[in-house]
């Protein structure tokens, strides 16, 4: 029994020193540590909030840009609204896409590489007839504007009125 209760007696010297060592690490460090995870953390939620944001003004632009050339009659077949529109538009609505002659859906930058009539842009290309404008304003990055083109302004049938875009 002696032999246990000195062991017992080593093992609550080891507990006891190593609360002791605990204590002063928290002391010590905990404070200032604590101080710089929280502010850490809090420059990541400011970022992460301030860039979601800037991201929903330029999608919501994005898709009134969108609104607008659907009321203005453009077909989601003519619009080449970029990877995710047109993934949106054509590709998850089939019956909205442009066909091959063999009834696969044609949908521009997914699976086949045309320039389609009509286009949703951040710059406006030399040659293309601007339709509509959508500004939108954002904190970490540019602000800008969103076109809605006519990419084929030379073509007949266009009902649409714009500026051009000069070379």
């Amino acid at each position: 029994m002696q032999s246990g209760e000195r062991e017992d007696t080593s093992g609550q010297q080891a507990i006891s020193r190593r609360e002791q060592g605990l204590r002063f690490v928290r002391r010590m460090y905990a404070p200032r540590a604590i101080g710089l995870a929280l502010g850490g953390v809090a420059m990541l939620a400011i970022v992460s909030g301030v860039g979601t944001w800037d991201h929903l003004r330029y999608s919501q632009a994005l898709w009134d840009a969108v609104g607008w050339a659907q009321r203005a009659g453009i077909e989601e077949r003519e619009l080449d609204g970029g990877y995710v529109v047109n993934g949106w538009l054509q590709y998850a609505h089939p019956e909205h896409a442009a066909r091959a002659p063999d009834g696969d859906v044609r949908v521009p930058w997914i699976n086949v590489d045309e320039t389609l009539r009509y286009g949703i842009v951040n710059r406006a290309p030399a040659g293309a007839r601007v339709l509509h404008e959508v500004a939108y304003r954002r904190i970490l990055a540019p602000s800008g504007r969103i076109y809605v083109i006519d990419q084929k302004p030379g073509v007949s049938g266009s009902l649409l009125f714009g500026r051009d875009v000069g070379g």
